[in-house]
């Protein structure tokens, strides 16, 4: 969430507290109900748009959501690999590699043959 949107929120926030409260003080509980509704939703968007201590949070760019995506994906493929076949597991577990960049890197000190 950008700056301008932020500080839009937050003065749509002051102006619904202010609605509420004189909808309370004129006892109109449909109008009450829909600026609570309202303050909710606001509040829960600011809330998602903060981090710790009140510090903007920074949205990750699509490449770097992609890599991590696609590492978790990895891992997982991995673990399921290695829990029907513990010996393949471990080989891949130790040959492929993720991060910046993935790839499979098997050791040419033991060739492996594969049977398929």
């Amino acid at each position: 969430m950008d700056p301008t949107a932020r500080s839009a929120y937050k003065r749509r926030l002051k102006d619904l507290r202010d609605e509420l409260q004189e909808a309370e003080h004129f006892n109109d509980p449909g109008r009450a109900e829909r600026a609570r509704r309202e303050i909710d939703f606001l509040s829960a968007e600011l809330s998602r748009a903060v981090g710790l201590g009140g510090r903007v949070r920074r949205a990750a760019n699509a490449a770097e959501r992609a890599r991590q995506n696609t590492c978790r994906t990895i891992g997982a493929a991995l673990k399921k690999i290695g829990e029907g076949s513990p010996a393949l597991g471990q080989y891949l577990t130790a040959t492929v590699r993720t991060g910046m960049f993935c790839c499979y890197e098997p050791s040419f000190g033991s060739p492996l043959a594969w049977r398929l």
